[in-house]
C-alpha cells in the first residue's frame, strides 16, 4: 500500500516572526527590517524570505531566535511546534486510539460529545453547559444531559477546578453493523449540510473527487484513509487551538453491480 506523506511548512516560524516584528515596529515606526535581522543575527535578505515562506530555518536557528526574542513559554512551544510535528511524523509517534462506549448516548448526542472533548483541547473553552451552549448553538437543555453523561462515563476528570479528558486519542466504533454509528453518519451528513449554508469559504473546506476502481481495492483503500486521518489530525492539533472542526470521509460506489461481470471484464 503506498504511504501518504505530508510536506510540512514553517508556518509558525513566519507567523511569530511577523507579529514580533510589527510589534516591536509600533513601538518605533521607525524600527526597520534590517534592524529586525540584527536583533535575530541573521542578514536581512534571509529573514525576508524566511518571513516569505521562502526559507526554512533549523531547530538550532529558531531557539535562538526564541531566546533573543524572549518568546514566552506558551509562544515559544508554538514557534518550535513544526519541528516537533516534523520529527513525531518521521517517527510515526501516532497514538493509539481508544474506544468510547456510545451506547449510553443518543445519535444526535455522539457528535456532540466528540465536539466537547475536543473543545476541552482550545486554549479558550471553560467546560460547562453554559459555553456547550454557546460554542455549539445548542439549547441548555440538550446540553445539560450530555455534560452529566460525559462526566458520568469518566470520560471528562475534574481536577483542581481544570476539566481534562481521561483518555488522550479516543474514537466510537468503527464497525458497519453498530446502527448507531449508521445514524451518527446520518447526523454527521446533517451537519455537512448545514455548514454548507451557514459558513463562508474561508471556514469551510468542501472537495470531492469520482474515479473508476476495483471493489477488490476497497479494503486498502480504508486503511490508507485511516493512515491519512490519523496524519491530518497530528498536523491539525499541533500548536495552539480555538476551535473545533469536522473531517467527513465518504466512499462508496456510484453504479450499480453487474452480476457476473467484473472491472477487468469490462476493459
Amino acid at each position: 500500500m503506498g504511504q501518504v506523506s505530508i510536506e510540512l511548512d514553517q508556518g509558525p516560524i513566519g507567523e511569530v516572526l511577523s507579529e514580533e516584528f510589527e510589534r516591536l515596529k509600533a513601538k518605533n515606526p521607525r524600527y526597520s527590517l534590517r534592524s529586525f535581522s540584527n536583533k535575530l543575527g541573521v542578514h536581512s535578505g534571509g529573514l525576508s524570505q524566511i518571513l516569505k515562506g521562502k526559507r526554512n530555518v533549523s531547530l538550532k536557528q529558531a531557539n535562538e531566535f526564541a531566546d533573543k526574542l524572549k518568546l514566552t513559554k506558551e509562544k515559544k512551544n508554538y514557534f518550535l511546534s513544526s519541528f516537533t510535528l516534523n520529527n513525531r511524523l518521521k517517527n510515526k509517534e501516532i497514538s493509539t486510539y481508544e474506544r468510547i462506549d456510545t451506547d449510553g448516548f443518543e445519535a444526535d448526542e455522539v457528535w456532540i460529545v466528540l465536539a466537547v472533548l475536543n473543545l476541552i483541547k482550545c486554549s479558550n473553552f471553560s467546560f460547562s453547559v453554559e459555553e456547550i451552549s454557546k460554542r455549539l448553538n445548542l439549547d441548555n437543555e440538550l446540553v445539560t444531559k450530555v455534560y452529566n453523561k460525559i462526566l458520568s462515563q469518566g470520560l471528562v476528570i475534574i481536577e483542581n477546578g481544570v476539566a481534562k479528558r481521561s483518555k488522550e486519542k479516543l474514537s466510537t466504533t468503527d464497525g458497519l453493523k453498530s446502527d448507531l454509528i449508521k445514524l451518527g453518519h446520518r447526523q454527521n451528513l446533517k451537519l455537512a449540510k448545514e455548514k454548507l449554508e451557514s459558513l463562508s469559504m474561508n471556514e469551510r473546506d468542501y472537495t470531492s473527487m469520482t474515479f473508476p476502481c476495483s471493489l477488490k481495492k476497497l479494503e486498502q483503500g480504508r486503511e490508507l484513509i485511516r493512515e491519512f486521518q490519523d496524519k491530518f489530525c497530528l498536523l491539525m492539533e499541533e500548536g495552539l487551538n480555538d476551535r473545533v472542526f469536522k473531517l467527513n470521509i465518504q466512499l462508496f460506489p456510484l453504479d450499480s453491480e453487474m452480476t457476473g461481470m467484473s472491472c477487468e471484464e469490462e476493459e
